[in-house]
This record gives C-alpha cells, structure tokens and sequence, in this order.
C-alpha cells in the first residue's frame, strides 16, 4: 500500500514525501473507510477561541445574522486566568442554547472528543477573530461537499492578496464562474487560494476531517492547521468552490498564541478585555457587505454599548 501512495503522488507530479509522511496517510485511509458513524445531513459549526471573548462576541453574533441552515455551535475555548473565565460564561449565559461552550482543557485530546460526538456529517471550523461579511446559506452547499468539493467562505474572486504570505496572488488558471459562485482546482493557486485545509471557514465532510485529526498530533489551532497540510498531496487535487465576494474576513489585530509567530497587528488581548469588562461590544454591523483583499486583513474595530448592538439577541 505504501508503494502504491509513494507511486500516486509522484506521477501526481508533487515532490517526494517522507517514509512518515506516507504512513500517516495510510492511517488516514485506514480510519476513514473504516468509519461506519451514521451521521445525519447537517453542518456543525465548530469555533476555536483563547482570550478573545470580545471577538468570539462579534463573530457569534454576525454569524446569527449571516449563516443559515447550520446545526450546531460549539465553541472550544480556553482562558489564561479567572477574569477571562468568568467574561466567557457571561457570554455562554448571554448565549443561551443558540451554541455550546466547552473549556479546553488539552486541545488535541478535547478536539478529537468534540468530533467524536459530532452528529452531521459537515462541519465548518471558525476561529474566534473572523467576523461574517454576507449572508450564507449551508443546505444549497450540502451536495458539493458530499461530492469532494471542499467550499471556502473565505475565498472570492476579490481575494489578490496573501496577508500571512505579504504577496499578491493572481487567481487560479482553472477558475470558473458558476452563477453568483465560483470553483477552481486548488492545486493550482497559490498562496490562499491552494491552501484546503484551512480552520478558517472552510468546510469539511466529518468522516474526513475527523480521520485526518485522528491521524496527527498537535497542540493548537495553529499547529492542528499546519499539520493537516500533510494531506495536501490529496485534497490539492480537488476542486474548491466559494461565493463570487468572500462571506468572511479574519482581522488579526492581535495574537494570543505563542506556538507561531503569525503576523498580527498590535492591539492586546487585554485592552480588548477590559473593553469587554466595560460593556462595550465590536460593531460588527458596520462590516457588513465589506469586501475585503486578502483573507486577513487589519481592519478598524469601531465600539458600541451592548445595548444598542444586540438589543433584538440575533439580528
């Protein structure tokens, strides 16, 4: 078997992967066609958050806004001391049943449970400093993914930008306009736009995002994200498919984790706390139908008083 993945993805025209490399993916195939889970037609929504109750505020409320057809919410999260803790339950109370909060405790472990129990067989990631731009709706997306497509929100035929990789990118050659979507091949684009295996809105089908993170090990988001891109060699060669103008945008204004150095702006978890503590929320209504360039993108957070931003608790 491992002869044959060594042979696959050299005539694939990829570069030679490592001994361990190859084993990984032969655990993956393993895991994955053996998984009877029956699971039922759906999306589940799972978010990743550290000290940013603030922001996890603005993403879950614009995604009230913008997102139809999901399942489920679950929020996996983690808070560096007492006073985070106690802003994050003020946020699950605020929540109500509309998502479920669950504490880290140890990530790989605790994230590996959490697909374990997912019921749908999609589910889209989200991290906690991303805010929804437009309206998206998940049940007209549910076929493509079945069928292989792995749809980005984050993506459009605006995106020329690469943030993380500071270049312009040019737009797939395969890229083709379908009705108000588009699709292409993300083995070829560069940069965002041939990265599947993002956390940051992309969506998965659940067999196959659940065997892979079985597969590897990691200890955060950041280190879960970069090793799935071992899986490259077999999700690159699949179509993606997104809205004409990106439905997402991930400000980085800050960084709360120390296991990369991503670039980042320099506004600190702690200021946005204590805007927190002070009743002031994100308005994330004055992003609305915003087009950004890139898929990160520094942008203005404008205050508002809690009251006057979510006084209707979902629109």
């Amino acid at each position: 078997m491992k002869k044959i993945l060594s042979g696959l993805i050299s005539r694939g025209g990829y570069q030679l992967i490592r001994r361990t490399n190859v084993d990984l993916i032969q655990d993956y195939y393993n895991m994955y066609h053996s998984d009877n889970t029956q699971l039922s037609e759906g999306n589940t929504i799972v978010i990743f958050s550290k000290d940013r109750v603030l922001q996890l505020h603005a993403l879950l409320y614009s995604l009230f806004s913008c997102v139809s057809d999901y399942q489920n919410i679950v929020v996996l999260y983690n808070a560096s001391d007492e006073a985070y803790m106690k802003s994050y339950r003020e946020l699950e109370k605020e929540i109500g049943n509309r998502a479920v909060f669950i504490k880290e405790n140890v990530f790989e472990s605790d994230l590996k449970k959490l697909l374990r129990g997912i019921t749908t067989d999609q589910v889209l990631f989200l991290v906690d400093d991303i805010v929804f731009l437009d309206k998206v709706a998940l049940a007209p997306l549910r076929a493509l993914v079945n069928n292989g497509v792995i749809v980005s929100l984050r993506l459009g035929s605006n995106i020329a930008y690469s943030y993380t990789g500071q270049a312009a990118i040019p737009l797939p050659s395969s890229l083709k306009e379908q009705g108000d979507m588009i699709d292409w091949y993300w083995k070829d684009g560069l940069f965002d736009w041939g990265y599947p295996l993002s956390v940051d809105g992309n969506i998965f089908k659940t067999k196959e995002i659940r065997a892979m993170m079985e597969t590897i090990s990691f200890k955060a988001p950041n280190t879960l994200e970069l090793n799935l891109q071992v899986f490259n060699v077999l999700f690159g060669k699949r179509r993606g498919l997104a809205y004409q103008t990106s439905r997402l945008v991930n400000n980085p204004c800050n960084r709360v984790q120390n296991e990369i150095q991503n670039k980042s702006g320099n506004i600190s978890a702690e200021y946005l706390h204590s805007v927190w503590q002070k009743g002031m929320r994100i308005d994330f209504k004055k992003m609305y139908k915003y087009v950004p360039k890139s898929p990160h993108e520094e942008l203005p957070i404008d205050f508002i008083t809690e009251n006057h931003l979510c006084n209707d608790k979902g629109n």
